[in-house]
């Protein structure tokens, strides 16, 4: 090999070995970065929380509901309060990853989700010909479309359980800044 070829094998190399120090300091979080993402985080936490306690407590109509795209054999929902359920809402427009990483959380707690009935997937316009197996279950279908709970203009999948009174007792909205709470709360359900 001549004397050319190896000094330009050296630059060659060389400037390999710039361009990626250069991007790991470019790609490499500053604790500035972490900083402005610790505070986004915050916000965005405490976001979900005030629209939490501002749900919970308030009471669902009792409007006729039903499996999958059977809409002739429908039944009240507060059929269902009669048991306690874990409600899992999302309309169709929600983040497809979103709602993948929550199924696989209750995948991950409750691996027989799909024949237990306390688990219920509820969505307001999740397509006609996909709500006999949504992700392994029949979507509960809203003769009225929606629950009548502000949260549900906000496009985030959030869990509840409701009394039999149909009193939204516990809520929870999933985020993706925090899928660890979301973990704790879908243990917290398997646990009581």
């Amino acid at each position: 090999m001549s004397k050319r070829v190896k000094t330009l094998l050296i630059m060659a190399t060389l400037l390999l070995l710039a361009a990626a120090l250069c991007l790991f300091f470019l790609l490499s979080p500053s604790s500035k970065n972490k900083s402005e993402l610790q505070d986004f985080t915050e916000i965005v936490l405490k976001w979900v929380t005030d629209r939490e306690q501002k749900t919970e407590g308030r009471v669902l109509n009792n409007q006729w509901v039903f499996w999958g795209n059977d809409s002739l054999t429908r039944f009240p929902f507060f059929e269902l309060t009669s048991k306690e359920r874990l409600y899992l809402y999302f309309p169709q427009h929600v983040c497809p990853p979103c709602v993948v990483a929550t199924i696989g959380l209750i995948k991950k707690y409750i691996p027989d989700y799909e024949q237990n009935n306390s688990i219920v997937f509820i969505s307001p316009d999740w397509p006609l010909r996909l709500r006999n197996d949504c992700y392994g279950k029949r979507v509960l279908s809203l003769y009225e479309g929606t629950l009548w709970l502000p949260i549900e203009k906000e496009d985030a999948p959030f869990f509840f359980q409701l009394s039999p009174q149909m009193e939204v007792m516990q809520i929870h909205i999933v985020t993706k800044v925090d899928y660890k709470r979301t973990e704790e709360y879908i243990k917290a359900f398997v646990n009581n």
